[in-house]
């Protein structure tokens, strides 16, 4: 027996209704796949021409001035160059922050901007800044001003190593690395490891004594040779000529064969100085390590795509030039995959769209067996539709195909059937009923859920939209995701309005034109003759085969009256037949109905209603289960993390050796570390960097006594990334010769280490103390790993202090002394050169006083020419040792060591990072004039958490407001909202109980759950109000709006929660936003059904109000 709603049993076809435009439009089938065949062109078209991306395209407001001084310690540097840009900088329009660091030769100032700002015009103004400064030293490089640009990421990291000597190594790398910039899909490549080339002047030690050479005079000389020198044009009778002096150096020669007038004596530069062409001294070399194999060195390329061009079209034009090279050189060299972004998309991209297909499986199974074969295609064919619209849309506002855009699009999927199946459910019922025609049911349902359908997906919109308050790095790397869900949200709106439900009234009486019908005979005639022509076998007799085999069918078409019967008579199908009808009742109808669970749940919720200590009972019980579960957060049984680690496909081990070892012993104790990392566990090979630490957001500084591994797993790895991390700590829990550390990959945008304190004040050796203490506090706990600080004690200074008397009585000055001795420590850059013209690559051409690296103890032996004669630099001063730190940071102009750690797997930052400020605020005890402050992923989370708490509010109001103008009353608005903290409470439940992380992502997740709770709330309220208006029994009124929207609250949220599934389980960084919404769905989807109804019945009771 069929169980009809009170209310489609009361409902009539208003008269003129089948009259409206939208009811004509309903029947106009040709318009509908007219506006389906343009979504699905421009859509197809929009979709090709999306750029994919690894990351968003995000415009990061910073900007980086970076000022090279060389021979220069920290100190000077900070004095000479950093604080002269801080303070021309610090004017400019719209800047938020300045940091600085300033260490041996380098300054770099970081400018962070406000968000918004346009940044090619805040780079404009800081260049103009830095150009005013008047006060750098002369032999500073100009300083480079640039913007950060996240899509300038290398595409393609790789290693060649060879099996000959390095110097082919070397040859093959420098011609490799034209050829790939010569692609023009590159934009550069970057190399290391392989030396790079200068033209060496070397003075040799006798002509300073024998000719008094003045370096200055050959720097002079030199580029005096190297310069072009136009004079104008000059004329003849018939033509014009350029008149001009071309350079005197154009290759190596040229510069030994330079004349230089030394004392009224011409000599050529070779006679007093030997010009070679040589590696550059001091320069770090890269390792491989092959486990079973042996350590070679090798070269590292980092290749640069234009950034207009795809990504994996770039990756795969320079993969191809590289196989051919390779393969010119008889397997003389191997390559060794680093990190391959492109391979990195490809991989996402193929993984985010098998669980697309699995979602969409899984939905079709569901809407299949609830609501039939003809429901269910219909619903599914809103998903590509809507997408091919959210594409148009992407294409119009520049957001490209990235990982986040398309893990919003697989969010969405489990959303955009929503109202479809509202529709689809709606329609089913209200034709099943019996009482009305197609176009009647589809122009009722539309009159009846216009409203409805809306607000719910205004609501759901209104919680997704205020995540684009989200301020800082994380906001600008989450913006693709509410954009493209509101914008799929909308389409989904459309695409069930005005594309569904016409459809569904087409479907439940197709009415096909008999040119139609006819067409199909013949098109099926054409297919059946092809496939008896495929089926017979191929001889003489096949076309008579063929020719009785059709009128075969003729002739039985011809008698099926009297054929039919007489068969039915003499063969019993009658059982068949009811098989049949079951199959066909399933397809059209579902195999699984709703209607006994709604006879029964309504039935339910009117006995609940009509006792008052049931309704009691109930909100009793919701009341303590909301209580119970929001203390599970302060109680600690729900973790906070702001972004989980990932189980990536490398791992990074650094070391860092005591402050003054030279390259020379960090190579001998790099390769003794990297025979015990060949035999890690499931790693294929592992890349070493000499002179650089990790430092997973570019940058850093290069010294001797840092290096680095990187660890590339197998393919197939069966342990985690983090295990493997655990397993190297254990390995190397009793290394002593330097500070080694484990770091894992976070998932996320780059947010700085996990754990990160800041100490200002004015003294280094006071700021150095207070951080040893928090060095000492962090060391002691279990949760914090990897502890170091910003500045570190390096080797004494030398410092020379001239005697100005005895420099005054040669006629010197402190700057000759000092270009003397940064000539003898670092050399003079002259200028460049390009000796081969066939590629864009220039040599420096450097002045020095000899070849090796010079030592301590030369430093007496440098003699300066004079006037009188050559003396020793010593009798012009003396020199002494001072402390030399190796860095030196600023934030805002003031002084500052941060101190900062790694958490360990099984323990959140939060939670270390609480007992890292109790101990600052009570132990520590900064004396006057000093602060502090947390930063790195701490002071993100803090701001990222503080704008979705802000986005949570806005959504809120929204979703208010909008109730309050659909229902026009306070209390129906604040019965929905109510939901909310139901949902959210299911959050905590489930991942108290599952231990899975509140992290960033699944905020956004609980925010999501803003709207799509709301929601379901929406179509009870809006059914309860419509039944009231029809003169329906009060409470006969709720529980039959209850149980009439059942089935599609059941349908929509099951699609949601199977819809989350795939991507819920596959990838860890979402798991926390697909965990939120299928755990609040699945809570507040049950508690819900009883407790909205009972609610309204409490607030709304006539007989109470009556009293």
């Amino acid at each position: 027996m069929k169980h009809i709603s009170v209310y489609l049993q009361r409902l009539k076809v208003p008269q003129g209704l089948l009259e409206t435009p939208i009811a004509k439009y309903f029947s106009n089938l040709r318009l509908v796949f007219l506006i389906v065949l343009g979504i699905t062109i421009f859509g197809s078209v929009s979709f090709l021409g999306l750029p994919r991306n690894l990351f968003p395209d995000v415009t990061i407001p910073q900007i980086i001035v970076t000022t090279v001084l060389p021979g220069a310690n920290p100190s000077d540097i900070e004095s000479l160059v950093t604080i002269p840009v801080e303070d021309s900088v610090a004017g400019v329009s719209g800047v938020k922050t300045v940091v600085s660091s300033s260490s041996e030769s380098v300054s770099n100032v970081s400018i962070e901007f406000n968000t918004g700002i346009d940044i090619d015009k805040a780079k404009t103004d800081v260049q103009s800044a830095v150009d005013s400064i008047s006060s750098l030293p002369a032999s500073s490089l100009k300083p480079n001003v640039m913007k950060i640009d996240i899509q300038k990421t290398p595409i393609w990291t790789f290693t060649i190593r060879g099996k000959e000597d390095n110097a082919s190594l070397y040859r093959f790398a420098k011609s490799l690395k034209q050829k790939l910039i010569d692609l023009p899909t590159i934009d550069s490549v970057s190399v290391s490891g392989a030396p790079e080339q200068e033209i060496q002047i070397v003075i040799r030690p006798e002509a300073i004594s024998t000719f008094s050479v003045n370096p200055q005079q050959l720097i002079g000389a030199v580029k005096s040779a190297l310069n072009s020198y136009p004079s104008g044009n000059v004329s003849t009778d018939q033509s014009t000529f350029a008149l001009t002096i071309d350079p005197v150096i154009s290759e190596i020669d040229d510069i030994r064969l330079l004349k230089i007038n030394l004392g009224g004596q011409i000599v050529n530069l070779s006679d007093i100085a030997d010009v070679v062409e040589i590696a550059k001294p001091g320069q770090f070399p890269v390792f491989t390590g092959e486990r079973g194999g042996k350590i070679s060195q090798a070269v590292t390329f980092d290749v640069f795509r234009i950034t207009t061009v795809n990504i994996e079209k770039a990756q795969k034009d320079a993969e191809k030039l590289i196989e051919q090279e390779l393969k010119t050189q008889n397997g003389n060299f191997k390559l060794l995959d680093v990190t391959n972004y492109a391979k990195l998309i490809t991989d996402q991209f193929d993984e985010l769209q098998k669980d697309l297909i699995e979602t969409i499986i899984l939905v079709a199974i569901v809407l299949f067996l609830f609501l039939g074969a003809r429901q269910s295609a219909v619903a599914l064919l809103a998903t590509p539709l809507t997408f091919l619209i959210s594409f148009i849309v992407m294409g119009l506002t520049g957001i490209t195909l990235n990982f986040l855009s398309v893990f919003a699009l697989l969010l969405s999927l489990g959303l955009l059937v929503d109202d479809t199946i509202v529709i689809v459910s709606a329609i089913s019922a209200y034709h099943r009923s019996g009482k009305f025609t197609a176009r009647q049911s589809g122009a009722l349902v539309f009159r009846d859920f216009i409203t409805a359908i809306t607000t719910t997906t205004a609501t759901t919109i209104w919680a997704f939209l205020p995540i684009l308050i989200a301020g800082g790095l994380v906001g600008l790397f989450i913006k693709p995701i509410p954009i493209v869900v509101s914008t799929t949200l909308a389409a989904s709106f459309f695409v069930a309005i005005f594309i569904t439900l016409p459809f569904m009234i087409f479907l439940l009486k197709p009415n096909f034109p008999r040119r139609v019908i006819i067409f199909a005979k013949i098109i099926t005639a054409v297919v059946l003759i092809f496939l008896l022509f495929a089926i017979f076998p191929k001889n003489s007799l096949l076309p008579v085969q063929i020719g009785s085999f059709i009128l075969f069918l003729i002739v039985v078409f011809l008698i099926r009256k009297t054929l039919f019967p007489l068969i039915d008579s003499k063969i019993k199908f009658k059982l068949i037949r009811q098989r049949v009808a079951r199959i066909t009742q399933a397809l059209g109808n579902g195999v699984l109905s709703f209607q006994r669970v709604e006879n029964t749940y309504s039935n339910f919720i009117y006995k609940i209603l009509a006792s008052q200590k049931a309704r009691r009972q109930l909100i009793i019980i919701v009341v303590i289960f909301s209580i119970f579960s929001y203390l599970l957060v302060p109680f600690g049984f729900v973790k906070n993390e702001f972004f989980p680690k990932s189980n990536g496909d490398t791992l990074s081990v650094s070391v860092e050796l005591p402050s003054g070892t030279n390259l020379k012993t960090s190579t001998q104790e790099s390769l003794k570390i990297l025979k015990t990392l060949v035999k890690t566990p499931e790693t294929d090979h592992v890349v070493l960097n000499i002179g650089a630490g990790y430092n997973p957001f570019g940058g850093g500084v290069s010294t001797e006594n840092i290096f680095n591994y990187t660890l590339i797993f197998d393919e197939n790895k069966k342990l985690t990334s983090g295990e493997i991390a655990d397993y190297l700590r254990a390995e190397f829990k009793n290394y002593n010769k330097g500070k080694l550390s484990v770091n894992e990959e976070t998932g996320g945008p780059p947010a700085g280490s996990d754990i990160q304190i800041k100490i200002f004040g004015p003294d280094l050796s006071t700021l150095d103390a207070y951080a040893n203490k928090a060095i000492s506090f962090l060391n002691k706990e279990p949760s914090a790993t990897n502890v170091s600080k910003s500045i570190k004690a390096g080797t004494s200074k030398i410092v020379f202090e001239p005697d100005e008397q005895r420099l005054a009585s040669y006629s010197l000055t402190p700057d000759a002394a000092g270009f003397w001795l940064r000539l003898f420590a670092t050399g003079v850059k002259i200028d460049s050169i390009k000796l081969d013209k066939d590629t864009n690559t220039s040599e420096d051409i450097t002045l020095r006083m000899g070849r090796k690296i010079p030592t301590a103890d030369e430093i007496s032996g440098i003699s300066i020419p004079t006037q009188t004669g050559v003396v020793p630099i010593t009798s012009l001063g003396f020199l002494r040792l001072e402390p030399n730190p190796t860095l030196i940071t600023r934030e805002d102009g003031k002084r500052t060591i941060s101190v900062t750690a790694g958490v360990k797997s099984g323990y959140t930052i939060p939670q270390v990072n609480s007992k890292l400020e109790a101990y600052a605020n009570d132990e520590l005890d900064l004396p006057l004039g000093y602060s502090w402050k947390t930063g790195g992923v701490n002071e993100q989370n803090q701001e990222s958490v503080g704008d979705i708490y802000k986005a949570m509010i806005i959504s809120i109001l929204l979703i208010v407001i909008t109730m309050v103008l659909q229902f026009s009353s306070f209390r129906r608005a604040i019965i929905v909202i109510l939901v909310i903290p139901l949902a959210v409470s299911g959050v905590f439940v489930i991942f108290a109980l599952t231990q899975t992380a509140l992290t960033f992502p699944a905020l956004v997740g609980v925010l999501a759950l803003f709207g799509i709770v709301v929601k379901n709330s929406i179509l009870i309220m809006d059914r309860i109000v419509a039944n009231i208006k029809t003169g329906m029994e009060f409470r006969r009124s709720i529980a039959d709006a209850a149980s009439s929207r059942l089935e599609p609250i059941a349908l929509t949220s099951i699609c949601a929660i199977v819809g989350l599934i795939p991507i819920t389980i596959s990838d860890p960084l979402w798991r926390g936003l697909g965990g939120a919404i299928i755990a609040g769905l699945t809570f507040s989807g049950t508690i819900m059904l009883f407790f909205i109804p009972v609610v309204y019945y409490i607030v709304f009771n006539p007989k109470k109000s009556k009293k």
